[in-house]
């Protein structure tokens, strides 16, 4: 059973016709501040989530070198949002932990519909947790993954790839 079934998601922050896409020019540094963003699309560079809860309206989509810093932050896809992992980009750094009952997970998503992909050379190394029953997280090629812990609906490896998870889930613990 889930434990975090009857926990509450984050309400949403903002309106998506108020919402711009995080501008990024995939080669230097460029810093988002939290709040509602519309899609994320980088090919290389690095992309820093400053501290707090960033809202993704659409996909996020890394590819090439492209790197995905979370500086203390927890993303929230909304809707049909979804992560796209590719390339040789790589996905890490802190989750939030001023979210209360989402302290440490990186990433949330409520009744998703598409999947998450995470492939090619990729990596997504974070010591945090994933939350999103929903979700069908396809890791393929040689993809390779760390996380403290996460909550899927499906978990879909094909190719070479390495998928660990290094804590476990509270909630699911017993003394």
């Amino acid at each position: 059973d889930d434990p975090f079934v009857s926990v509450e998601f984050p309400p949403a922050i903002g309106h998506g016709d108020q919402v711009g896409n995080v501008e990024h020019d995939n080669v230097g540094v460029t810093h988002v501040a939290p709040g509602v963003h519309g899609s994320l699309e980088a090919s290389g560079g690095t992309v820093i989530l400053d501290p707090g809860l960033h809202q993704f309206l659409s996909t996020i989509v890394l590819s090439g070198t492209a790197i995905l810093q979370l500086d203390a932050a927890t993303i929230q896809l909304m809707g049909n949002a979804t992560l796209q992992v590719g390339g040789s980009s790589a996905v890490s750094g802190t989750a939030s932990t001023s979210l209360n009952d989402w302290s440490g997970y990186w990433i949330l998503q409520q009744n998703a519909t598409l999947p998450w992909s995470f492939s090619d050379s990729s990596t997504v190394t974070l010591a945090a947790h994933c939350y999103a029953p929903d979700a069908t997280l396809q890791v393929l090629d040689q993809a390779q993954v760390s996380l403290g812990t996460a909550i899927l609906g499906s978990l879909v490896e094909q190719g070479a790839v390495n998928v660990e998870f290094n804590d476990v889930i509270g909630a699911l613990t017993t003394t």
